[in-house]
């Protein structure tokens, strides 16, 4: 190989690199520029990459339309949709005595388009999502995703799926050609009188993995109209004797339509579980100002307890669910000491939302519980705090 150096005041061409991102179905016509700082050069223009002619069907083209300037157009579709973007290499050069050239990469990445007519709405003790069916037949899976509370997102142009930052959780998924899904009020852990926000986006196989955008969110607001526990506490410790208070709300909306005698039922499950555990029955009342009741002999010093409470209507003279309301659990402390200091750990799982609140935690000297510290309660029934133990046993 030789190698030659020849001095030149020549001077390349120069490209622009361009990014690009489109969702499938767009027409993409972008005119590509070269500049050159010599005058009276005459340039050449041309375009390589998987997407253009001969090695591809897209219908990719590129044709140099004048001296500066090179006409790119691709017409899109849901078969182009994956998750690493397409790259054009565009090659400009002069010819000079010693001609020179300058080589640039566009980046060109496909989308899905976002599912249209997306909608939630009250159905049952749940929510009803239904869209329209999805226009990519490329697309497997459509994700559903779920938000506590209101949302603000709005998507973005290339910023596919749901990002964690928006608050959003995914619950489910289904096939691209579903148009429906259901969220239930009690398996899925819905809270009454709560707004919850739904999208969904598409979802591509392998080896593309292409997305969509997310679906423009819908919000609902799950009604009110069934009982709400309030209030699960442990007002005597004991292995026999236990005993537990118990609080709910009565219902607050739709209670006009329902038939008479109107009845709530409670129920009892040892653990601090979830809905689909198996309850044992407590109490009833046919008296909706009945919203109290004491569970006792129980053993509260060795477990936690986890109560729901029912609402029970009568058509037709025979008792009829009308929903449940979600699960409340007694609190479960533990104590661990270790180097003269004393750890306490308490846990509990309740439908309300204990953050606008401190946890106050009290010791025993002598007869009397003294306050003598308060943290911040958690979202998710959870806390641990350390402290120093003194020469005394402590409660």
């Amino acid at each position: 190989m030789q190698i030659r150096v020849l001095p030149s005041d020549n001077q390349p061409p120069r490209l622009a690199e361009k990014e690009l991102c489109v969702i499938a179905g767009t027409a993409i016509q972008e005119i590509v520029t070269v500049t050159d700082p010599d005058p009276g050069n005459i340039i050449t223009l041309e375009a390589y990459s998987g997407i253009l002619p001969p090695t591809s069907k897209n219908q990719a083209t590129f044709s140099q339309i004048n001296n500066n300037n090179g006409q790119f157009s691709w017409q899109t579709n849901c078969t182009d949709v994956r998750e690493r973007p397409y790259q054009v290499i565009f090659r400009a050069f002069d010819n000079a005595a010693v001609p020179l050239s300058d080589i640039k990469p566009w980046n060109i990445r496909v989308i899905g388009p976002s599912p249209t007519g997306f909608t939630a709405k009250i159905e049952g003790g749940g929510i009803r999502l239904n869209w329209e069916s999805y226009q990519c037949q490329g697309a497997e899976k459509l994700y559903i995703y779920r938000k506590e509370g209101e949302s603000n997102f709005v998507p973005e142009v290339c910023v596919t799926g749901v990002p964690a930052s928006t608050g959003f959780v995914r619950i489910g998924e289904v096939n691209k050609d579903q148009v429906t899904f259901y969220d239930n009020g009690i398996a899925g852990g819905l809270k009454r009188g709560q707004t919850y926000c739904y999208t969904i986006y598409a979802a591509w196989p392998a080896p593309g993995n292409g997305e969509s955008l997310a679906a423009l969110p819908s919000c609902v607001i799950l009604p009110d109209n069934v009982p709400m526990l309030t209030n699960v506490s442990v007002t005597e410790t004991a292995t026999t004797t236990g005993k537990i208070l118990v609080k709910w709300t009565q219902p607050r909306e739709g209670v006009d339509g329902l038939t008479p005698p109107l009845q709530y039922r409670l129920y009892r499950s040892e653990g601090q579980v979830g809905p689909v555990a198996a309850f044992a029955p407590v109490f009833q009342s046919n008296n909706l100002n009945d919203t109290t009741f004491t569970d006792n002999s129980l053993n509260t010093e060795e477990l936690a307890y986890t109560y729901k409470i029912e609402l029970f209507h009568s058509p037709n003279g025979t008792a009829a669910l009308v929903d449940t309301a979600s699960p409340g659990s007694s609190v479960r402390l533990t104590t661990a000491s270790e180097n003269r200091a004393i750890t306490l750990n308490w846990t509990y799982r309740v439908p309300w939302n204990n953050t606008a609140r401190k946890h106050l935690i009290y010791r025993q000297i002598g007869n009397a519980f003294v306050l003598i510290d308060s943290v911040d309660a958690t979202i998710n029934g959870g806390h641990t705090w350390t402290g120093v133990l003194l020469t005394t046993n402590h409660w």
